[in-house]
């Protein structure tokens, strides 16, 4: 669900819907690299990802109880299905494993090259993906292999077989 005001925490979110069958709330965060001193730096969002009892059926729309109701504007909120992030292995930064199943090369996010990104000397005009050859780091969220995944999981997902109930939760 989107639009969620800042002010609350995963769990009141979670206690906010709790009656229409969500067992956890998590709210996005968006994390941007500092420039003056290169550190991550978290900076939460509206977006926040429900997850449903397994035999509930997901809604197309969720309001809060009737105790919370005025704490969020007496609004209905659309509920959308999240797709999380194709899984990427970070040995040799392709797509669908993890490291623990990998049997392939280490290889560099930046330059492509077999060796640990933590020992590149690459510059910034020297990117290259390893997945598609582009001039940019293999974790890059734009990269077009990286989007095909995310096509394909999404796909997946028309085919999830919990139906979804027309009706406002």
């Amino acid at each position: 669900i989107a639009n969620v005001p800042l002010v609350y925490t995963d769990a009141q979110i979670r206690e906010f819907f709790a009656a229409s069958g969500v067992v956890a709330a998590k709210r996005q965060v968006h994390y941007r690299l500092r420039e003056e001193d290169g550190a991550l730096e978290a900076e939460p969002r509206d977006t926040v990802v429900l997850t449903f009892r397994p035999e509930r059926t997901i809604p197309v729309r969720i309001r809060p109880s009737e105790k919370y109701a005025e704490a969020l504007g007496y609004r209905c909120f659309p509920v959308k299905r999240h797709v999380s992030a194709p899984t990427q292995c970070y040995n040799c930064f392709r797509f669908g494993h993890m490291v623990k199943h990998c049997r392939r090369r280490t290889r560099c996010k930046v330059c492509a090259a077999y060796h640990s990104y933590k020992q590149c000397a690459a510059t910034r005009e020297q990117l290259r993906c390893c997945n598609c050859k582009g001039p940019h780091a293999a974790t890059f969220c734009g990269c077009p292999v990286r989007l095909a995944a995310v096509r394909d999981k999404r796909q997946a997902l028309k085919y999830d077989p919990r139906p979804r109930d027309g009706d406002c939760y």
